[in-house]
């Protein structure tokens, strides 16, 4: 097993463009979703789309969280990552 360091992976993500971290508040736009090799991928916590990984809550086959000691289990993929980023709609009166 690997352990995370979590500050370091928020530092990266206040400090440098294409790094996002899921506890990093974002200004407009924000984050909507993440693409790794084209495909939407859930429960993103950190991604790095420089370097071309992200790191996720690590999933059973029915889809829930996998918990292992009372700790939720992480996975590490790489590839190409892409940020969906919102974007604001102009409202008119």
């Amino acid at each position: 097993m690997i352990y995370l360091d979590d500050q370091n992976l928020i530092h990266q993500a206040m400090h440098m463009d294409g790094v996002y971290h899921v506890d990093v508040e974002q200004s407009e736009p924000k984050v909507k979703g993440v693409l790794l090799d084209g495909i939407k991928i859930q429960h993103v916590m950190f991604c790095d789309t420089n370097k071309g990984y992200l790191v996720k809550h690590k999933q059973a086959v029915d889809g829930s969280l996998i918990v292992e000691n009372g700790a939720l289990i992480y996975e590490i993929k790489a590839g190409r990552v892409e940020v969906v980023l919102s974007v604001m709609e102009k409202q008119t009166d």
